[in-house]
This record gives structure tokens, sequence and C-alpha cells, in this order.
């Protein structure tokens, strides 16, 4: 699995998604279009908003703030991608990994 399918698996759970499915030749993953669909890339940005975060995006600036400090250390993450959707895809993913390991380290 390349970079991108892992991250695209890495965002399909975080909304909740079955990351595979089974086929004539058993379990196969389930391809995802994260990096290159805003329909699809919206909804993790969505879900993030759910959560109490702000995410922006400013043309190719994307960055994503938080003052849940109480319950989380606060999030600040900001990248400047070569095109908007690459890096709000880049801040997605960044964030996703910040979230898991933020819940892993709770308990």
């Amino acid at each position: 699995m390349n970079t991108t399918e892992q991250n695209n698996k890495l965002l399909a759970e975080f909304l909740g998604l079955e990351t595979f499915s089974r086929g004539s030749e058993g379990f196969q993953p389930n391809s995802f279009s994260f990096h290159f669909s805003w329909d699809s890339l919206m909804k993790i940005v969505d879900k993030i908003e759910s959560l109490g975060f702000e995410f922006q995006i400013t043309s190719k600036h994307v960055t994503v703030l938080t003052n849940h400090s109480a319950i989380y250390q606060t999030f600040v993450y900001s990248v400047d991608g070569t095109d908007k959707i690459t890096a709000t895809y880049q801040t997605a993913v960044e964030f996703v990994k910040w979230y898991n390991n933020k819940l892993t380290s709770q308990n």
C-alpha cells in the first residue's frame, strides 16, 4: 500500500467507513478519493469541524485551530500546498494522525 492509499485508509477510518470489501479474491482494500475529490474531502472537513475545530482554507493555505485546550492540547497546523486540494488533504491527514494520537494517549 502506498502513502496515498495509507492516508486515504486513515481518513476513511476516521469517518467510520469500511476500508476492505470482500470480493472473489478475498478481502480487497476499498479505494477512496480524498486526495482528489472535494466531495469526499469535505466530509473529512465537516467531521473535523463537528468536533469543535475550525478548519480554514484560503487559497493554497490551510489551518486548523481549536480552543479545546482543556480536553486536547491545542492543535494548530498550517500547510501551503501546491494547490488548494493538496493543502487541504495534507492538513486533514496530519490532523487525523494528531487526533488519533491524542485519543490513544488519553486511554
